[in-house]
């Protein structure tokens, strides 16, 4: 599959000259990228994806690779770099995903009870996510509520408390932990 990569980013280049520079550098290349952004993702179809995002990134740079190739060693770390840059790109964006994926387990639960949600059939089950919920530090409480009951962005969030985005799913992360730790506790007390 990796050798199916260099034919979509090279259909980008118009210039035969261009196009057979870029070719050479895909196979003096293409295994070290591999290995550094397969060494980042533990993951095969991760490593390829992020090296065809690297070689269309590349594509786009074409005089500034010319310029390092001719000094020694400098295109090398160039286009490693992009392959790392490219795999730690991804891997955090499947963070991100896998992160609004765990929200779904706790979602309704949350949203109920800072909803007021008031079903008799749930009311155990509430009270205990209300303790959990009541345990929680203030900021921590504060961006589930933002997340949860408003639908606000992590984006949005950072803005609202001065906090960076990372940070705000950092909060998010470690306060959805902290209820069902907390959630955990209080279910066993009922049972």
């Amino acid at each position: 599959m990796l050798l199916f990569l260099l034919p979509l980013a090279i259909t980008r280049i118009e210039s035969d000259d261009d196009r057979a520079f870029m070719e050479g550098l895909y196979v003096a290349y293409r295994v070290l990228m591999y290995r550094q952004a397969y060494s980042i993702l533990h993951h095969k179809e991760g490593a390829e994806d992020a090296l065809a995002d690297c070689w269309i990134a590349l594509c786009d740079h074409i005089p500034r690779l010319r310029e390092l190739a001719g000094r020694d060693g400098e295109l090398r770390r160039y286009v490693v770099r992009c392959a790392r840059n490219q795999a730690i790109h991804a891997k955090r964006a499947h963070a991100r995903e896998v992160l609004v994926g765990s929200y779904e387990d706790i979602l309704s639960a949350v949203k109920g009870v800072l909803l007021a949600s008031a079903r008799a059939e749930e009311w155990d089950m509430q009270e205990g996510l209300r303790a959990a919920l009541r345990a929680l530090p203030p900021t921590y409480y504060d961006v589930l509520q933002m997340a949860y009951t408003d639908g606000m962005k992590a984006r949005e969030i950072g803005r609202t408390m001065r906090l960076k985005e990372s940070s705000v799913w950092e909060y998010l992360s470690r306060a959805r932990d902290l209820v069902r730790r907390l959630w955990a506790k209080e279910r066993a007390r009922y049972v």
